[in-house]
């Protein structure tokens, strides 16, 4: 079965951006907002402990990013999907979930920035947390445990290029 694209209009990936991973394009994004002076704060990963060629992860990281500037706050976790369907919840893990929702009680921008086929998107943690949740408790209504291209549209932003904050802090 041939998969039918989200955005089948959209047919070119910028060859600055073939080939890298979302963390990647991400950390040149990171750059220009430093450069433009927010306070970039890369949340750091689990300790894994090395044993030769394996590696055994202990603890749960925050979410991958806070970005502060003038009284603006976004806390952020990047996900990244190939598929051309659906972006799965399952995606965001119960302790980003935690996260995401202590940014939201203490009143800062938080969300997910998402690569899904060559697209960045910003999607608010207020929109998506309720369905994520929902999800979760094994209660979420049939086509909600996933996000499509109408979802996407309704829940989510399309960034212009990679630049997710401009879309969060809007």
């Amino acid at each position: 079965m041939n998969a039918i694209p989200l955005f089948p209009e959209q047919t070119e990936v910028s060859h600055a951006n073939r080939g890298m991973d979302w963390e990647q394009v991400a950390e040149e994004q990171i750059g220009v907002y430093r450069r433009d002076g927010w306070y970039c704060l890369r949340q750091h990963p689990p300790v894994c402990i090395q044993k030769g060629y394996n590696a055994t992860v202990i603890g749960s990281a925050a979410c991958d990013w806070v970005i502060s500037r003038g009284g603006q706050t976004v806390v952020c976790d990047l996900k990244s999907w190939s598929s051309t369907l659906r972006w799965p919840l399952e995606q965001v893990k119960d302790h980003q979930a935690d996260h995401l929702d202590a940014a939201s009680r203490a009143h800062l921008i938080a969300g997910i920035a998402l690569l899904l086929d060559s697209a960045a998107w910003w999607l608010p943690w207020g929109e998506i947390g309720p369905m994520w949740h929902r999800w979760r408790r094994g209660v979420a209504a049939r086509g909600e445990c996933s996000l499509g291209a109408e979802q996407l549209l309704i829940v989510g932003e399309r960034c212009s290029g990679v630049d997710f904050l401009a879309v969060a802090v809007r």
